[in-house]
């Protein structure tokens, strides 16, 4: 689907192969889509727009006691 799209950015890509039953791969692909940028968020970036980053601002280390 994404191959008969003209990009704007050049020739720039991902694949990502997902493995799974049916169903749940569907409703990944669906939740992966959802978090593209729609074509008014694009617009929006090119004018300089900024957006919410939705990762955590702080990442918890987890212990690092070694095993014997």
């Amino acid at each position: 689907k994404i191959d008969s799209v003209e990009s704007r950015f050049g020739d720039r890509r991902c694949r990502l192969t997902v493995i799974g039953q049916e169903n749940e791969v569907d409703v990944f692909i669906d939740a992966l889509e959802n978090c593209f940028l729609t074509d008014a968020e694009l617009e929006q970036w090119q004018q300089g727009a900024t957006f919410e980053d939705p990762w955590p601002k702080k990442i918890a280390k987890l212990s690092q006691k070694k095993t014997v």
